[in-house]
C-alpha cells in the first residue's frame, strides 16, 4: 500500500514583484501574484474538502526569493515523509509574451513529476475550452520541460509549474480576472492531484 499524499502549493511572485501585470487601456490592471494567490486558494479549500492534506508555501503577500521558497519546500517534504506521506509541489503561474492558452513545466527528463504534469495537462481541456493546451510532445509526453526553474529542480518531491494562461492577450485577460475563469483553473488542478494520489 502506497504512502499518503501530502500536496504543497507555490504561489508565485509577491505584490512587490517588478513587472508581472497586465496593462490594457481602460480595463483593471490585473497583477500575477494576485491571480497566482487566488487560485492557490481555491486549490487549497478544494483539497481541504477532499480531504487532502496540503500547504501554501508562501502565506505572505509580499515576495519572498526562490532560495527561501526551496528551503521552505524541503523542510516541509522531511517533515510530511517522517509522518510517512509523499509528497509533491505545484507552483502557480499566469504566463506573458503575447500568447494564449495553459502550459505545464518540469524539469529536464524523464522523472516523477512527469506523471503528474501529464495528468494536469489531460484535465485542462475540460476545464479550459477554447484555450490551447500548449504542449511539447518531442519526447513522448506534453509537458514543457526547462532546468532553468530552481523550484522545479531543487525541491526534494516531484514538482510541476503551471503557466495558467497570458495576463497580456485579451481573452486569457478575462478568463483569469473573472471568478468563474479562476475556480475553473482551481478544479482543474485538483481532478489532476486527486487522479495523481489514486494512481499512487
Amino acid at each position: 500500500m502506497s504512502r499518503p499524499l501530502s500536496v504543497f502549493l507555490d504561489n508565485g511572485h509577491g505584490s512587490d514583484t517588478p513587472g508581472k501585470r497586465s496593462s490594457f487601456p481602460g480595463l483593471k490592471t490585473l497583477y500575477e501574484y494576485e491571480v497566482n494567490r487566488d487560485i492557490v486558494n481555491m486549490i487549497t479549500l478544494l483539497l481541504e474538502k477532499a480531504g487532502v492534506p496540503c500547504a501554501r508555501v508562501v502565506p505572505e503577500v509580499h515576495d519572498v526569493s526562490i532560495s527561501e521558497r526551496i528551503v521552505r519546500v524541503n523542510r516541509m517534504v522531511s517533515a510530511a515523509s517522517n509522518d510517512g506521506f509523499q509528497s509533491v509541489l505545484v507552483s502557480v503561474h499566469a504566463n506573458a509574451c503575447k500568447g494564449s492558452g495553459f502550459e505545464a513545466w518540469t524539469s529536464k527528463g524523464k522523472t516523477r513529476s512527469d506523471r503528474l504534469a501529464e495528468m494536469i495537462l489531460d484535465a485542462a481541456p475540460k476545464y479550459l475550452k477554447g484555450f490551447a493546451i500548449r504542449k511539447d510532445v518531442t519526447d513522448g509526453d506534453g509537458d514543457k520541460e526547462s532546468n532553468d526553474f530552481s523550484i522545479l529542480t531543487k525541491t526534494l518531491c516531484p514538482a510541476v509549474l503551471t503557466e495558467n494562461l497570458f495576463m497580456d492577450t485579451l481573452k486569457d485577460y478575462h478568463f483569469i480576472s473573472s471568478h468563474a475563469g479562476r475556480v475553473a483553473l482551481a478544479e482543474m488542478h485538483v481532478a489532476a492531484i486527486l487522479n495523481y494520489k489514486e494512481s499512487l
